[in-house]
């Protein structure tokens, strides 16, 4: 019998009992079940006798730098590969709602954006985290990153490794698809293996099964993944040219022209207009806090970079800055100086086909000002929320124009609500509403701001900030309906507005009024 299958079990204080080599003294572990943080020592450790080990041979023992930290290594050694017999049935959504913790934790996801692509793979199938690539929420890079960090996983550059194509035999091909793994090495009774989730221990389990032999996991991109299953798994007699991402069970994730999702997830930030550049500009590098706030309240873009930079991990408030104000006394002057620059820098080098957003702009302003009315009476206490909430709105159709212009200007902006939003999903295969939370949520901001981007056009499917939505929802419906009359609202813009009139406990004729004043207001102005 080898060395590595002397095995200790540790015991926690709250008496969960785990499986660790004898080589793993002076580790930690983090409990499975309390969560407590457990160094090990041979006090808190007992030796499992030899002929326990020998008769759970047919499985290799926890590897040793599967031992030292976190929650990904104890879930290893509590439920992971090297526990003996077949996993049960459930342990597939287990181990992805083991994955999805691990993401949220770290903050590449949100529960929301995970149950969402648990939604879509109910419908389709699919690798959890390869639909949350799909749908903008998780990218491909901080995917790699997070799991090169865990505690024991080594990874590999597959664009500079040669694999022996026998060894393709090992693993079928829809299993190496399914999966999204490759084998790279055998040696002996060891098999190495490429993966773009290497603390997927399900699958791990499966090809152990599979192939009699231990395996070894190893980090790979996604892509060159990818791209090696095309290659090492093409049909000889199929010609090189015609393998696609088809031809590999990948259909579903290929970049169409018109599959905005994927470019979404690359977008880190809007550029200011024109107009904004200019203003900056002409107030100069240390323009005052309240002048950069007037500015930032005209441009729903600009709006949405102050709000991101604020909402970052450097300014100790992530995900709870939801007002101008209260971003920019984050930011202070060197901040803002630092913003007000990149904003000009950015206009610079913007390349993309010039969209005019002028009357998006003023829709937005309108929406804004109408919602930050409209929760002076229905949520006091909330206006400077309201107004943010309404600025940014209808950012998804900034993030649209941005990332495919060509193909946004040949869409019908006039069009109503529901008919637009039908016109984007041909065009897009998402609609404003849904890149918009897709950006948002990807820059951060809290969920005053997130939900009503979402939410604005079916406030009663709000699960959070569900009167901030209400709010938007109302106050989009004032904005249509000044628009459509070149400044003076139809006879009753609130004739389907019963529900939500309710929800925030206001009746037609307050709306109206307020409705009027705001145009009142609007036209003062112009």
């Amino acid at each position: 019998m080898s060395s590595d299958a002397t095995m200790m079990l540790l015991i926690c204080s709250c008496g969960q009992k785990m499986k660790v080599a004898t080589t793993s003294l002076g580790k930690t572990v983090r409990c499975v079940k309390c969560g407590e943080r457990l160094s090990i020592t041979a006090d808190n450790t007992k030796q499992i006798p030899t002929d326990v080990v020998a008769a759970r041979s047919e499985t290799p023992p926890l590897p040793p730098q599967a031992t030292h930290t976190a929650g990904s290594a104890a879930d290893v050694a509590e439920k992971g590969p090297f526990k003996g017999p077949a996993a049960p049935a459930g342990s597939e959504p287990q181990q992805t709602a083991r994955i999805g913790a691990l993401l949220i934790q770290n903050g590449l996801i949100t529960n929301t954006q995970l149950q969402e692509a648990l939604t879509v793979q109910k419908e389709r199938g699919g690798k959890t985290f390869e639909l949350l690539i799909e749908l903008g929420y998780l990218d491909k890079r901080a995917l790699h990153e997070f799991f090169s960090k865990q505690p024991g996983i080594a990874s590999i550059d597959l664009a500079n490794y040669q694999i022996n194509t026998d060894l393709a035999t090992l693993i079928p091909k829809e299993f190496a698809l399914d999966r999204v793994i490759l084998p790279l090495d055998k040696l002996g009774k060891l098999l190495t293996v490429g993966m773009a989730c290497p603390i997927d221990t399900v699958t791990i389990k499966a090809v152990e099964e599979m192939t009699g032999l231990r395996v070894k996991a190893m980090l790979c991109r996604l892509d060159d993944i990818h791209a090696a299953v095309q290659k090492y798994y093409r049909d000889p007699n199929q010609p090189e040219q015609h393998a696609t991402l088809e031809s590999f069970g990948l259909a579903k994730l290929a970049l169409r022209p018109e599959d905005a999702a994927p470019l979404l997830s690359q977008l880190l930030a809007l550029p200011a207009s024109s107009r904004t550049i200019e203003r900056l500009k002409h107030t100069g590098a240390d323009a005052p806090v309240q002048e950069v706030a007037r500015i930032a309240a005209q441009d729903p873009p600009f709006a949405a970079s102050i709000l991101t930079l604020a909402n970052s991990s450097a300014y100790g408030f992530p995900k709870r800055v939801d007002t101008i104000g209260f971003a920019l006394s984050l930011l202070g002057a060197a901040g803002i100086r630092e913003l007000t620059l990149a904003a000009e820098s950015a206009a610079q080098t913007h390349n993309a086909v010039a969209v005019d957003t002028l009357a998006l702009e003023a829709s937005s302003v309108f929406c804004a000002k109408a919602a930050k009315a409209i929760a002076k009476v229905a949520c006091p206490g909330k206006e400077a929320i309201a107004y943010v909430a309404g600025l940014l709105h209808e950012i998804g159709r900034y993030a649209l124009a941005n990332i495919m212009p060509e193909r946004y200007v040949k869409l019908d902006q006039s069009l109503p609500g529901p008919a637009l939003l039908k016109a984007e999903k041909q065009a897009f295969t998402l609609t404003h509403p849904e890149a918009g939370y897709s950006a948002a949520s990807r820059w951060g901001l809290p969920v005053t701001i997130v939900e009503p981007i979402r939410r604005h056009h079916e406030p009663e499917k709000a699960t959070d900030a569900k009167d901030i939505v209400a709010v938007v929802a109302l106050a989009s419906v004032m904005s249509d309906a000044a628009s459509a009359t070149d400044g003076q609202a139809s006879q009753d813009p609130f004739a389907d507005c019963g529900q939500l009139l309710k929800s925030l406990r206001l009746d037609k004729p307050t709306a109206q009024r307020i409705l009027s004043e705001v145009v009142a207001s609007a036209s003062e102005k112009s």
